[in-house]
């Protein structure tokens, strides 16, 4: 395992995530346990692990194992620590608070052609077998299609009428 400090990187990548994601800008005040508790919506996992957002980020690493590359530096929109745990299939970026506590896994990057979400659905699928599954979508365009449910929001990135990745998205401070 690799360990490097890249703050300017880690924020330009973090600031291009959320704003892919539709993420909203809040204060730390705004992301305490209401996140953790209410972010609902979407269920991922991978490899038996429970990686959604808003899950503990230490027991996804402890049981995926140190097979990643990894990155850290100061989160550009709240107070606190921001991570990248970046690993063949899966990204997990994660967040700590300005007083510390446990590391919260904030979005979940699916490149691996064959993970699908539990609903049986992902890279390599056409938007109109997403939208058979979720419906119609909160956001939709050339790019994807994005949906929300509770605070956490699932996007499907597409290329040529298919899907090459998709994120689960906690939506911190609304």
């Amino acid at each position: 395992m690799r360990t490097r400090k890249i703050s300017p990187v880690l924020c330009v990548i973090a600031l291009a995530v959320s704003l892919l994601a539709g993420c909203t800008p809040g204060t730390p005040a705004d992301t305490k346990a209401s996140d953790k508790a209410a972010a609902g919506g979407y269920k991922c996992s991978w490899k038996g692990v429970d990686i959604t957002p808003g899950t503990d980020c230490k027991k996804a690493i402890d049981a995926l194992g140190s097979d990643y590359k990894y990155f850290s530096g100061a989160d550009c929109a709240y107070e606190g620590m921001n991570s990248v745990y970046d690993y063949t299939d899966v990204t997990l970026y994660a967040y700590t608070e300005k007083d510390g506590g446990d590391e919260l896994i904030s979005i979940v990057e699916v490149k691996g052609a064959d993970l699908k979400t539990p609903e049986g659905v992902g890279n390599g699928d056409t938007p109109d077998k997403i939208k058979e599954v979720y419906g119609d979508p909160k956001v939709e365009n050339k790019g994807g299609l994005l949906y929300q449910k509770d605070k956490m929001e699932l996007s499907f990135f597409t290329k040529d009428g298919i899907v090459t990745s998709m994120t689960y998205s906690l939506v911190r401070g609304e």
